[in-house]
């Protein structure tokens, strides 16, 4: 019998000269052996069998023999984030399953952690065991390790016409980096030297993380400006295109000419106090070059 079932009828043979006259034996035969009784061999005994005064019995023994449960086990497979820890390991118990209160002992086991590159890992059966009243076939399962989101948003950023782009930075966002990890290379403009005043994108660039990672990319803005000037301030700017208002220290509107941006032309304005006297242009004037400087007549 399998452990765990109910132990079955106890049959015998009649042998010698047999039973006559239409007699049967009473009673039956009788084990120690029960549905909880572990894995091995029982002795079949007389019991109760018997016979009536007209025959002479003798009894031959014989054993039940309890064989273990066949049990299967499957370990549930699962994902997990690269860095994050590892989930507990599960599985589902197959087969003629548990009887009589007993459990498994130990646990699965896997290589993957929060280290492990992303990848798939197998689970194995580990130390996870049944008593000796179990036969257990094991089926294995896998951890999936998946990338790990991360965003990079370029911070906005602004410089004078002619000068080398700054150091481009940015946040990091999403799920971010774990295991000391750090992204390599930099971001990048089309911006240089040349280029004139106005925005340009900050772009990905050469910026990259390794493959435990998905990077999601928000572009910046680089703004070229003109140069700035000393005494600026004693300027009104204006959004026109072609002039702009003089302070008091001049009194005096001066219209200026379309400027090309290299060279420009010298413009002239009155100045009471003899002079130079320079613009500040907004971003919407003309030109769009580096900041013009103008001197009195």
């Amino acid at each position: 019998m399998i452990y765990g079932n109910a132990v079955p009828d106890l049959t015998y043979a009649i042998g010698g000269a047999g039973l006559a006259n239409g007699d049967a034996l009473t009673g039956a035969l009788a084990t120690t052996a029960s549905s909880t009784t572990g894995v091995g061999l029982y002795g079949i005994t007389q019991g109760t069998l018997a016979a009536s005064a007209n025959y002479s019995l003798s009894y031959v023994g014989a054993n039940l023999s309890i064989t273990p449960r066949p049990l299967s086990v499957t370990a549930d497979s699962q994902s997990m984030i690269y860095g994050n820890a590892a989930s507990a390991l599960t599985y589902v118990v197959g087969g003629a399953g548990l009887v009589n209160g007993d459990t498994l002992t130990g646990a699965l086991a896997t290589s993957a952690s929060s280290t492990s590159d992303v990848g798939t890992y197998v689970i194995e059966q580990g130390a996870l065991a049944a008593s000796s009243n179990y036969a257990v076939g094991y089926r294995a399962g896998i951890v999936s390790v998946m990338p790990r989101a991360i965003s990079v948003a370029a911070i906005n950023q602004q410089r004078p016409v002619g000068t080398a782009n700054p150091v481009f930075t940015y946040t990091l966002g999403g799920l971010g980096l774990v295991n000391a990890d750090a992204l390599s290379g930099a971001l990048a403009s089309p911006a240089d030297t040349r280029s004139a005043m106005g925005q340009y994108p900050i772009l990905r660039g050469t910026l990259a993380a390794t493959a435990n990672y998905t990077l999601a990319y928000l572009p910046g803005v680089l703004t070229v400006v003109g140069d700035s000037q000393p005494g600026a301030a004693t300027f009104v700017e204006t959004t026109a295109p072609d002039e702009f208002i003089a302070t008091l220290d001049t009194e005096d509107l001066v219209s200026l000419l379309y400027q090309p941006v290299s060279p420009p032309a010298v413009a002239q304005c009155a100045a009471a106090s003899g002079g130079p006297c320079t613009l500040l242009p907004t971003a919407a004037n003309l030109p769009s070059g580096r900041w013009l400087s103008f001197r009195s007549q």
